[in-house]
């Protein structure tokens, strides 16, 4: 733990400790998965040593020779710490005032020193290995630091220029920058962030490092946007970063190959939960944007749910009219990204009136009528069928639509005499 933490308010210490152990416990649980074993609390998990023989085994790819797999007295789990502690020795690894009573005591603070000193061993100082430009006094943090400072403040159209490793990547800019900076294409819209958003900035590093790079989320995301996260705990994030290689093929952003498709993006009802579906699967990573608006210009709520390359947009309409979409991604029109909607009033079967003698009388070679009356159906269209004693009869439609009233004027004429089936449906 560096000398800037340690001078910290006692009641500001707690918070960032806790933060600290957390992240330090998904790095022990990320080099133990290969084992199948995972850690629940650090104060706790390393106190029989059999997790610390593992982990350390793992680290210096020097098994321990024996140790007790299922300790049971506490002369047992010391041993097995003991076996951990001098593997660790062995390797080059000062220890400094901690010993296997502090371990299996669960003396966190010297716990966490010793799982820093691992992580600044056997991942740091290795990705900085002979890269100290004859510089004996440089240590691999400060390399680490001065890389990734050197690396987001050097990159071109924007993004977050940064002077430490707490508060400076709390509004997740820093973070989509260095994901950006170590493999261009992954997070393009960096320089476009709005640093109010900080937890969905930092959602968005933290998934595009994982999905793009494999780097494992060992910060929580409102750990990140916490003003006492520690040094360390982003530290041990941007040295995942450093050694990470790309996992999937990354490719330029291309908002042409974005598609929209479903029912909320051709027609709406309202009062009526419509939907439809962003797909950008195939266009590359960036950044999604989408706003409808109604006649008046204004912009209608939207629920919103991301899985993987497709986004879920849900609205509901309040009054009839037209909605106007605004599709962007990276900040540009996608196809289809400004249609517009119609909106319409869901259809009522049971409102239409129906009336007119055609509808209980008829004359045979006479024509008769009958009236529908539609006004306060809904949007939709009329289906009549009538069915005379020699068969299927013909029946002429006529609208009339005069601003308040919508009728619907049927007329046909009966074949023979005989009993008349008139059926009437609505949409």
């Amino acid at each position: 733990m560096s000398d800037s933490e340690e001078e910290k308010p006692e009641v500001e210490l707690a918070e960032w400790v806790q933060i600290q152990k957390k992240t330090f416990t998904r790095w022990c649980n990320e080099q133990l998965k290969v084992k199948d074993l995972a850690i629940d609390d650090l104060s706790t998990g390393l106190k029989d040593g059999v997790n610390l023989v593992h982990l350390v085994g793992l680290l210096t790819q020097k098994p321990a020779k024996r140790y007790n797999k299922k300790p049971r007295m506490r002369v047992q789990m010391m041993e097995n710490i003991g076996f951990a502690l001098d593997i660790l020795k062995e390797d080059g690894i000062k220890l400094v005032n901690i010993g296997r009573e502090d371990i299996c005591d669960g003396n966190m603070k010297l716990i966490l020193g010793l799982i820093w000193t691992l992580i600044l061993h056997y991942q740091i100082s290795v990705d900085f290995a002979g890269d100290t430009d004859g510089k004996k006094d440089t240590t691999a943090k400060k390399e680490l630091q001065n890389w990734a400072t050197g690396l987001i403040n050097s990159l071109p159209g924007g993004g977050k220029k940064v002077k430490n490793f707490t508060t400076d990547w709390n509004d997740g800019i820093a973070l989509c920058t260095m994901v950006e900076a170590v493999a261009p294409g992954l997070c393009p819209e960096y320089s476009n962030l709005d640093p109010e958003n900080a937890l969905e900035n930092v959602k968005l590093g933290f998934d595009r490092a994982e999905e793009g790079l494999g780097v494992a989320k060992i910060i929580e995301a409102e750990d990140m946007v916490n003003p006492l996260i520690d040094e360390l705990s982003v530290l041990t994030y941007v040295s995942l970063l450093k050694s990470a290689t790309p996992k999937i093929d990354i490719q330029k952003p291309d908002p042409l190959r974005v598609t929209i498709h479903g029912p909320g993006a051709e027609t709406a009802y309202i009062n009526t939960p419509t939907e439809f579906f962003v797909d950008y699967k195939n266009a590359g990573f960036g950044k999604l944007d989408i706003k409808i608006l109604n006649d008046k210009g204004e912009a209608i709520p939207l629920e919103i749910w991301k899985k993987d390359t497709e986004t879920k947009v849900q609205y509901t309409p309040t009054e009839p009219g037209k909605l106007k979409f605004n599709v962007l991604y990276n900040g540009v029109l996608v196809p289809d990204g400004d249609a517009t909607v119609k909106v319409l009033i869901p259809s009522n079967a049971n409102n239409v009136k129906l009336s007119g003698d055609g509808l209980t009388s008829g004359v045979v070679g006479k024509e008769s009528e009958f009236i529908a009356d539609i006004s306060d159906s809904g949007d939709g269209d009329l289906g009549v069928q009538i069915v005379g004693a020699d068969g299927k009869i013909p029946a002429e439609l006529e609208k009339i639509d005069d601003g308040d009233r919508k009728l619907v004027i049927v007329k046909y004429t009966p074949n023979k005499a005989g009993p008349t089936l008139i059926t009437v449906k609505f949409n």
